[in-house]
């Protein structure tokens, strides 16, 4: 089975995101590259390094259980990472809805 590596690029000069970025890009300086987490949220959209997510528990009948934070890295695994707190990106228990990025703000 093969990873799709791709990366999207947020451009600091001139405060625009650019999608599917080439790696030969990677050594320019004026780029924050953002890897693809290989996961999409409930409207089929691909998951980014640096998109904040909202993910909420689809278990019937349990707790209301939400979670918001930006997607990173560390330790191996992607997090939902909210400054006190991280959990899982992925969660075979839960949906992931994409509300903005760390660039952009939200979007709703």
């Amino acid at each position: 089975m093969s990873r799709d590596i791709k990366f999207r690029a947020w451009h600091k000069n001139t405060n625009y995101m650019c999608q599917n970025v080439k790696t030969d890009l990677l050594d320019r300086d004026y780029l924050e590259f953002l890897q693809y987490t290989e996961l999409n949220d409930v409207h089929g959209n691909n998951i980014y390094e640096g998109d904040i997510v909202y993910q909420k528990s689809v278990i019937i009948d349990s707790p209301d259980i939400s979670f918001t934070g930006e997607v990173k890295f560390y330790n191996g695994s992607w997090w939902i990472d909210n400054g006190d707190t991280a959990i899982y990106l992925f969660n075979q228990n839960c949906k992931n809805k994409i509300i903005g990025n760390k660039y952009e703000g939200l979007t709703c």
